[in-house]
């Protein structure tokens, strides 16, 4: 077994930097599994020759880590959803967004409804674009804020489709309600999760920087 030396990891780095790994995130972990994989199994002598026979897989793993960022945002956002039906602060939120939309139907044209629930969905969607207001410089250095904005992807797939299905939902209030209290649900807790993520990422980038 090897033990790599202060300079042994800077070397790695740099040759992370030549395959144009850009992103200080991706570098971390790259340099924290190659140093590790060489102390422990590397039949190589040299480091140089060991990270020369690692270039597909470098190149390889940024490729699948930017699509598991997609997805477990994706999840992240489903669980929140779920979380709207068994945690007792988000229960109560639940019901208030059921009774907004169902107040549309029975206190307004759904016609006005409709315009009005579109306007609602809309500012929320803006609200999380809005949160770019972050430093961009600093977050472009990082692979894991390059999703970020796909959370709001499916709430925001709600918007466009309701006018495509418009003439059924005027025609019929049941779909009306249930089609806009999940579009509303989703768009809220896509902004919830964004939020947080934000936070998260703007922390993770103060504590390795």
């Amino acid at each position: 077994m090897q033990t790599l030396s202060k300079e042994d990891i800077q070397f790695i780095e740099c040759f992370l930097l030549k395959l144009n790994i850009k992103f200080i995130d991706v570098r971390l972990e790259l340099t924290d599994h190659l140093a590790t994989e060489f102390e422990q199994e590397s039949k190589y002598i040299l480091l140089e020759d060991f990270l020369k026979t690692k270039v597909r897989f470098i190149k390889d793993f940024e490729t699948k880590r930017q699509k598991s960022i997609h997805w477990s945002y994706q999840r992240l956002l489903l669980k929140q959803v779920i979380k709207f039906y068994y945690k007792p602060k988000f229960i109560i939120f639940n019901v208030l967004i059921f009774l907004i939309v169902y107040s549309f139907v029975n206190f307004s044209q759904l016609k006005n409804g409709f315009i009005s629930l579109l306007l609602t969905i809309f500012i929320i969607n803006m609200v999380g674009f809005a949160k770019r207001s972050y430093k961009e410089k600093d977050f472009k250095k990082l692979q894991i804020a390059q999703p970020l904005y796909s959370i709001m992807a499916l709430p925001s797939l709600f918007l466009y489709l309701s006018n495509i299905i418009k003439t059924p939902l005027l025609e019929q209030p049941i779909f009306f309600v249930i089609y806009f209290y999940i579009a509303l649900l989703f768009n809220v807790s896509g902004l919830m999760v964004l939020l947080k993520k934000k936070n998260d990422i703007s922390n993770y980038y103060k504590m390795i920087n």
